[in-house]
């Protein structure tokens, strides 16, 4: 019976580690960031989803919406459009954080393209700044990008089509 007991330890004892070393391994310092952000400005809405990518580093998609006379969103632009032969634009934000602010790369390929110029870059500061920690509050997030200007070809006088200094909430 003391042998069926001390097994028995034994097991449990084991299951509690395995359990506590993969919820370690699953906690990630970005998850704050991870979901669908939002924006809202009149009928216009400019929405942000943030992901994990398999190394545990912040990806992300925008898209703008505008909401018409009949209630019913279209997509003005997004980032993740479709490129043909059923493939989509990969990623176009791409960063990490300490868990409070985010400091990530951001392409910007839904500036209109004359030329053929490559789309543009710059630098995104997200930084959370209400946690929704309170019965009824939101988690909210100042959403800064300044334009990169370096690598730009000459003449090129396009600026970012996106949102630059604005406050998102977290919607999910």
């Amino acid at each position: 019976m003391k042998k069926i007991i001390l097994i028995i330890t034994l097991i449990l004892n084991t299951s509690c580690i395995l359990l506590s070393a993969q919820t370690t391994a699953t906690t990630n310092i970005n998850t704050p960031f991870v979901g669908t952000w939002q924006w809202q400005n009149g009928n216009q809405t400019f929405q942000v989803e943030l992901f994990l990518n398999e190394n545990g580093r912040i990806r992300g998609h925008f898209t703008m919406l505008e909401t018409n006379s009949n209630g019913l969103q279209i997509i003005v632009y997004k980032s993740n459009r479709d490129i043909g032969f059923g493939h989509t634009f990969g990623s176009v934000i791409y960063g990490s954080s300490d868990g409070t602010i985010l400091y990530a790369g951001i392409d910007d390929n839904t500036v209109p393209n004359p030329n053929n110029y490559p789309g543009l870059s710059g630098k995104l500061k997200m930084e959370i700044i209400t946690t929704g920690n309170c019965i009824g509050c939101s988690t909210t997030a100042t959403w800064k990008v300044k334009e990169q200007q370096e690598g730009r070809f000459e003449g090129d006088n396009r600026t970012l089509n996106i949102p630059t200094d604005i406050i998102l909430t977290k919607v999910n």
